[in-house]
């Protein structure tokens, strides 16, 4: 990320690194970020980033929505979900900080589109993100420790000790 990306660039690259981090989560292998693939229709498409299973069954389109007033609509599913079908795609992860409306979610699911809700805010070194009925929390530390200093934490629920 560059000190003058925008916010949408910022969270096109948040979206492939939030996947690359959750691949075991997501089941995925491998995740590459920006490119333009050319459909059987003859149009091409440029897509956010593209994740691969390590099978031959195809690959999974990655695309970050960062819209922060309402939730991916049904069009807007439907235009992703035909994309994917015009490349040879399999499926695909919808990166979003709000959650799907409800004739968005339909589309997704008949497409075999993933909802991966990421906050806006997040950055590549800091973010939380919710897949399926997990969160998962990625903070970056840095600190100025000294040798022979020591760190160490416990992270427990509330109730818990």
């Amino acid at each position: 990320m560059t000190e003058y990306s925008t916010k949408w660039e910022t969270y096109e690259q948040v979206a492939c690194k939030v996947v690359a981090d959750l691949r075991r989560a997501i089941g995925v292998v491998d995740v590459t970020g920006k490119q333009t693939l050319r459909g059987a229709s003859g149009a091409t498409w440029a897509i956010d980033g593209k994740a691969t299973t390590g099978a031959s069954d195809g690959f999974f389109v990655i695309e970050a929505r960062r819209h922060t007033t309402s939730g991916q609509k049904q069009e807007h599913m439907a235009a992703l979900a035909y994309r994917i079908q015009d490349i040879g795609g399999s499926g695909g992860v919808i990166v979003s900080p709000l959650p799907l409306q409800r004739g968005a979610k339909r589309v997704a699911a008949r497409a075999h589109i993933a909802e991966l809700r990421v906050a806006a805010d997040s950055t590549t070194e800091s973010y939380v993100a919710q897949f399926l009925e997990q969160t998962f929390h990625h903070v970056t530390v840095k600190s100025g420790l000294a040798i022979g200093d020591h760190c160490s934490f416990t992270v427990a629920k509330a109730g818990e000790r």
